[in-house]
């Protein structure tokens, strides 16, 4: 009898992968709710890929693994944003453990705000290990070489740019061998060069000219969340993603779960609200109210 084990079908490809294969421009988002339902629905509706966030959100290890199987069965990327502080000013190898639990639970993205090159050099290497879904046997020892090689291409590696050294690396952090997708946290890069939330600034503009020309020579793509002024109704997102891809974003990241579906509601129910006539007054029958008997 021969035992059937788990194996990595063709199919397991990342969405994102295959989008930036065929030139396509990628959706995706920090998923600041961090629900398996939540995770389904972001799937049902068409995104390529939701990054469940454990750096500002409660989220443990137990709901991500829960968060990675609705992801599969609904064929939408589960990426995870590590816990870290960049802003301390130094390395993190604590990060590298995060990674490597995150990959092995499924996770085919690993998001992180990194503080050093050294940061995106070790989770590089991380995401080139074996372990995946460990509590069960995934191959046979003769097969290892060939299922530690598909387990690595179907992951990806994204760092996150929110801190000033790391922008000021990030040509560097662009040339490391198997980063995939470099993200511009641009709430951050806005902050950083002097105009905090504004988006649509020259300023924060020549940030993303300048990653997506040195993503170029390096075959990497560059992320870019779409902006909260931005992201309060349709039409408006619409016009700002046009903008994002024709100046090379190939990763449009909406802004958070949350908020998106706050404004998002918010709006519907004005455009629902504006189009309603006003109450009018209940009519008066003339007849006299009957009182209840009084208890004795």
């Amino acid at each position: 009898m021969v035992e059937k084990g788990f194996r990595l079908e063709d199919d397991d490809m990342s969405k994102v992968l295959e989008k930036l294969a065929r030139r396509e421009v990628a959706f995706g988002c920090i998923d600041s709710i961090c629900s398996p339902a939540l995770t389904e629905v972001l799937g049902a509706a068409g995104m390529d890929m939701a990054c469940a966030d454990m750096m500002f959100r409660p989220t443990s290890w137990d709901t991500f693994q829960a968060i990675v199987r609705s992801a599969q069965v609904f064929g939408i990327d589960p990426f995870v944003r590590l816990k870290a502080y960049p802003w301390a000013g130094a390395s993190d190898p604590r990060l590298a453990v995060d990674a490597a639990l995150a990959y092995s639970l499924g996770a085919v993205g690993v998001a992180f705000s990194c503080a050093t090159v050294e940061d995106v050099e070790r989770i590089v290497e991380v995401s080139r290990d074996w372990h995946r879904d460990i509590h069960i046997h995934p191959f046979e020892k003769w097969e290892y070489a060939s299922y530690k090689a598909k387990v690595a291409s179907q992951r990806v590696v994204m760092p996150l740019i929110e801190d000033e050294q790391a922008l000021k690396d990030l040509d560097k952090i662009l040339a490391v061998e198997g980063v995939h997708v470099v993200f511009l946290a641009l709430s951050d890069i806005s902050r950083m060069v002097g105009h905090p939330f504004d988006f649509g600034h020259p300023k924060v503009w020549a940030v993303v000219d300048r990653a997506v020309e040195s993503a170029a020579k390096n075959d990497v793509a560059i992320a870019a969340n779409v902006g909260y002024e931005f992201s309060k109704g349709p039409e408006m997102m619409a016009e700002r993603v046009r903008a994002m891809a024709a100046r090379g974003v190939r990763v449009v990241m909406l802004q958070n779960s949350g908020f998106l579906i706050q404004k998002l509601y918010r709006y519907v129910l004005d455009t629902i609200g504006a189009g309603l006539p006003p109450a009018q007054p209940r009519a008066k029958t003339g007849k006299p109210r009957k009182r209840a008997p009084r208890r004795q």
